[in-house]
């Protein structure tokens, strides 16, 4: 009863896992591949077990060379090593997904690494949000930069927090320099 009980708990866990949980061989080859993989990769969990296909044929191509990082070789011979990386892959429908993967190997009782095991998540919203971020602080960059009065940020504690180039010319100190004083320093209450 305990032994069922444990493998039902075990099972509604992965069942309801947001993300992938996976070993594979120290080759990557798929010996588990459990969780949203379907609702991630478009492929079924089989399908990667039975090496059709296999997790490198979905990667991105620009993103392979990730696979090639001195952590990535750490896996075969570091006892324990572990790491955390990102990177796009291909669904079976042609989308593109970003994700974020924590990797690390599992060893004999020798220290030897004879496993890998890890999580995958789906990232692709949250990279769509930094996207949008870094669009509009440079749109917001350009728009201050190009205006030709001094801009000053500063908190409700008077530090200042940003400034725009034109603030900089007049004021003849750098952004840098900026940073570090306060709004009093610049424009005194009279």
């Amino acid at each position: 009863d305990a032994l069922r009980e444990s493998e039902e708990r075990h099972r509604s866990f992965l069942n309801s896992f947001k993300g992938i949980a996976f070993q594979s061989t120290m080759d990557f080859e798929a010996i588990f591949f459990h969780g949203a993989v379907e609702a991630i990769t478009g492929y079924r969990e089989d399908e990667f077990v039975r090496g059709n296909p296999k997790w490198n044929e979905v990667i991105y191509p620009e993103d392979i060379p990730i696979f090639c990082t001195e952590e990535e070789k750490k896996l075969h011979f570091v006892p324990h090593h572990a790491f955390e990386r990102e990177y796009r892959i291909i669904r079976k429908d042609g989308q593109m997904r970003w994700i974020h993967e924590v990797i690390q190997n599992v060893c004999d009782e020798t220290h030897r690494p004879f496993l890998l095991q890890g999580t995958m998540y789906d990232i692709t919203e949250r990279k769509k949000m930094e996207e949008a971020l870094r669009e509009s602080e440079g749109k917001y960059r350009a728009l201050t930069d190009g205006a030709h009065d001094a801009i000053i940020l500063a908190d409700e504690h008077g530090s200042i927090l940003e400034v725009n180039k034109r603030a900089e010319e007049l004021l003849g100190y750098s952004k840098q320099e900026l940073s570090t004083m306060h709004i009093q320093r610049i424009h005194p209450k009279e």
